[in-house]
């Protein structure tokens, strides 16, 4: 998205060369995969993170879907939720568009340690919040998870 200021967190300008540079490897790939039969779809980005601007990153993905679209119109188009899991954020989001997805990740590995039942309520919420935004946005992908608890662990002396 451009050079991000730590100070504000926040990207004081967008780089629009970068995006614009991102959308045509993205065409690149569509001309390239339209008509493999084992391509169902792509996900333009895997995990743009939480500071990236929402508008900014919407923009990216309509761009994204109509290029995919117009050439590969049976493809599906999954969408990062850019770790923000939110109805009040995706919520009517290309309302009417078909074949279009958003991709959550869910990870107990890195949340504070907690009992067994903070995690199983945990897991509840989740399933809670994923029924709101299927209602709310559409089709919802849980693309990664992890039921470990301790990201360190296996790495441990």
């Amino acid at each position: 998205m451009g050079e991000f200021d730590y100070l504000t967190n926040s990207y004081p300008t967008i780089n629009r060369a970068n995006i614009d540079h991102a959308l045509d490897v993205l065409q690149i790939i569509v001309d390239r995969y339209k008509g493999h039969p084992a391509v169902m779809g792509l996900e333009p980005v895997n995990e743009p993170w939480e500071h990236t601007p929402i508008d900014e990153l919407k923009k990216y993905y309509w761009e994204g879907y109509l290029k995919v679209k117009r050439d590969a119109p049976y493809w599906r188009y999954v969408m990062h939720d850019s770790f923000r899991p939110s109805v009040d954020v995706w919520g009517g989001f290309m309302d009417g568009c078909p074949d279009r997805a958003i991709d959550m990740h869910l990870y107990q590995a890195w949340r504070d340690p907690d009992s067994r039942l903070g995690y199983y309520r945990d897991a509840c919420n989740q399933k809670t919040n994923i029924a709101a935004m299927e209602r709310e946005f559409g089709p919802i992908v849980v693309g990664e998870w992890s039921l470990a608890t301790d990201n360190c662990g296996t790495y441990s002396a």
